[in-house]
């Protein structure tokens, strides 16, 4: 005989919600299609202000998180942050697929500053002002370059959002790639970056490095209901 699955009463379970704080609500939101796995070592690449750190850390058995982060202001913030946190570390580095210093180009719109040009188009796309106001020297690396990661056996999760260059940082983890067992990257359905990775390349690329597509989640759309970008989960498959 089949096993019958356990039926969830969902007035039983809006009511356990309730009893929860309002962060705790939106973290089991956020990750309730995540599969179900200990996540414990966690990359966070684009960590700004530690938003994505702050929800494993409150939801999952995490042991370790390693922030990377390039904008001089929030690397000062995040380090005072975590700083009483053992188990974060703050990586002043902007991750692609080449190392050295670099322009990072700062938006007028903070968290939207890339190592990219903005797309002349983007703008309009969004209907909205989307542009450059300044510049700052960062330093930029490869994963794979990087010696505080480098003898770590196996990363649960790496949640990339990197406006733009997704793409980048994945060539550069090289062969740490194979260490990663599921990623969490914004995906690009319109051009907001010059050069910037867009949905098809990014899908292709990871599922010849041997991961699937599970789900997408915070889908955004403009005015007039164009997709323009969503986070996307991969999870590793097979023995690759």
């Amino acid at each position: 005989m089949t096993a019958m699955k356990p039926q969830i009463d969902a007035s039983l379970l809006r009511k356990a919600l309730l009893c929860l704080n309002k962060d705790s609500r939106r973290d089991f939101r956020f990750f309730r299609q995540f599969p179900r796995r200990p996540y414990r070592t966690i990359l966070d690449i684009g960590a700004y202000h530690g938003e994505f750190a702050d929800r494993v850390l409150r939801h999952y058995p995490v042991e370790q998180v390693f922030l990377f982060e390039p904008f001089p202001d929030s690397i000062t913030f995040l380090k005072e942050r975590y700083r009483a946190e053992p188990r974060c570390e703050v990586l002043p580095y902007a991750l692609s697929d080449q190392s050295g210093a670099t322009a990072l180009r700062v938006l007028n719109k903070e968290d939207s500053s890339s190592l990219l040009d903005p797309a002349s188009e983007a703008g309009e796309l969004l209907h909205k002002p989307f542009h450059e106001v300044a510049q700052t020297q960062i330093e930029m690396r490869r994963l794979d370059e990087i010696p505080a990661v480098a003898d770590i056996q196996a990363f649960d999760l790496a949640k990339i959002d990197v406006q733009g260059a997704e793409l980048k940082v994945l060539r550069g983890c090289g062969e740490l790639l194979q260490r990663i067992q599921a990623i969490y990257i914004e995906v690009n359905f319109c051009s907001l970056y010059k050069d910037g990775a867009v949905f098809c390349d990014t899908h292709a690329f990871l599922e010849q490095a041997g991961f699937k597509l599970g789900f997408m989640q915070e889908f955004r759309r403009n005015a007039e209901g164009v997709m323009i970008y969503a986070n996307a989960f991969y999870l590793r498959t097979g023995g690759r």
